[in-house]
Protein backbone atom coordinates (compact mmCIF):
# COMPACT_ATOMS: atom_id res chain seq x y z
CA UNK A 1 0.00 0.00 0.00
CA UNK A 2 2.85 2.36 0.72
CA UNK A 3 4.08 2.00 -2.87
CA UNK A 4 0.56 2.78 -4.12
CA UNK A 5 0.40 5.90 -1.96
CA UNK A 6 3.82 7.05 -3.21
CA UNK A 7 3.02 6.51 -6.89
CA UNK A 8 -0.68 7.35 -7.13
CA UNK A 9 -0.61 11.09 -6.66
CA UNK A 10 -0.97 10.96 -2.86
CA UNK A 11 -4.58 9.85 -2.35
CA UNK A 12 -6.52 11.19 0.63
CA UNK A 13 -7.96 7.75 1.44
CA UNK A 14 -7.25 4.12 0.60
CA UNK A 15 -10.32 1.88 0.41
CA UNK A 16 -9.82 -1.81 1.22
CA UNK A 17 -12.39 -4.17 -0.31
CA UNK A 18 -12.65 -6.82 2.43
CA UNK A 19 -15.25 -9.03 0.72
CA UNK A 20 -12.81 -11.94 0.42
CA UNK A 21 -12.16 -11.99 4.17
CA UNK A 22 -14.47 -14.55 5.72
CA UNK A 23 -12.26 -15.83 8.51
CA UNK A 24 -9.93 -13.67 10.55
CA UNK A 25 -8.53 -13.23 14.00
CA UNK A 26 -7.10 -10.42 16.05
CA UNK A 27 -3.86 -10.66 14.05
CA UNK A 28 -5.84 -9.45 11.02
CA UNK A 29 -7.08 -6.48 13.01
CA UNK A 30 -3.56 -5.78 14.27
CA UNK A 31 -2.27 -5.66 10.70
CA UNK A 32 -5.04 -3.26 9.63
CA UNK A 33 -4.36 -1.08 12.67
CA UNK A 34 -0.67 -0.97 11.74
CA UNK A 35 -1.45 -0.18 8.09
CA UNK A 36 -3.89 2.55 9.13
CA UNK A 37 -1.22 4.10 11.35
CA UNK A 38 1.39 4.00 8.59
CA UNK A 39 -1.03 5.55 6.11
CA UNK A 40 -2.11 8.21 8.60
CA UNK A 41 1.54 9.17 9.16
CA UNK A 42 1.60 9.99 5.43
CA UNK A 43 -1.64 11.98 5.61
CA UNK A 44 -3.76 9.18 4.14
CA UNK A 45 -6.85 7.65 5.77
CA UNK A 46 -7.97 4.02 5.60
CA UNK A 47 -11.55 3.08 4.76
CA UNK A 48 -13.17 -0.35 4.47
CA UNK A 49 -15.81 -1.67 2.12
CA UNK A 50 -17.80 -4.92 1.90
CA UNK A 51 -16.69 -6.18 5.31
CA UNK A 52 -18.72 -9.17 6.50
CA UNK A 53 -20.48 -8.31 9.80
CA UNK A 54 -18.80 -11.03 11.91
CA UNK A 55 -15.38 -9.96 10.61
CA UNK A 56 -16.10 -6.30 11.30
CA UNK A 57 -17.35 -7.11 14.81
CA UNK A 58 -14.14 -9.00 15.61
CA UNK A 59 -11.94 -6.26 14.17
CA UNK A 60 -13.81 -3.62 16.20
CA UNK A 61 -13.41 -5.64 19.41
CA UNK A 62 -9.70 -5.90 18.63
CA UNK A 63 -9.39 -2.09 18.44
CA UNK A 64 -9.84 -1.24 14.77
CA UNK A 65 -12.46 1.40 15.59
CA UNK A 66 -9.71 3.47 17.17
CA UNK A 67 -8.16 4.03 13.73
CA UNK A 68 -11.07 3.45 11.30
CA UNK A 69 -14.20 5.37 12.27
CA UNK A 70 -17.68 3.97 11.67
CA UNK A 71 -18.21 6.55 8.90
CA UNK A 72 -15.21 5.05 7.08
CA UNK A 73 -16.88 1.63 6.71
CA UNK A 74 -19.08 1.15 3.66
CA UNK A 75 -21.38 -1.56 2.34
CA UNK A 76 -20.06 -1.23 -1.23
CA UNK A 77 -16.83 -0.04 -2.80
CA UNK A 78 -18.56 2.47 -5.08
CA UNK A 79 -20.33 3.97 -2.04
CA UNK A 80 -16.94 4.48 -0.38
CA UNK A 81 -15.46 6.05 -3.48
CA UNK A 82 -18.40 8.42 -3.93
CA UNK A 83 -18.55 9.37 -0.24
CA UNK A 84 -14.81 9.98 -0.02
CA UNK A 85 -14.35 11.75 -3.35
CA UNK A 86 -13.09 15.30 -2.83
CA UNK A 87 -15.78 17.89 -3.48
CA UNK A 88 -13.62 19.49 -6.20
CA UNK A 89 -13.29 16.26 -8.19
CA UNK A 90 -15.97 15.65 -10.82
CA UNK A 91 -18.11 12.56 -10.43
CA UNK A 92 -17.93 9.86 -13.06
CA UNK A 93 -20.76 9.80 -15.53
CA UNK A 94 -21.65 6.32 -16.80
CA UNK A 95 -21.50 5.95 -20.57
Amino acid sequence: MQELVRTDGHPATVVVDADAVHLTDTDGADILIQVAGELRSQGVELALARVHPPVLALWRRAGLSEVVADDQVFAKVHEAVEALRPATEPTAVPA
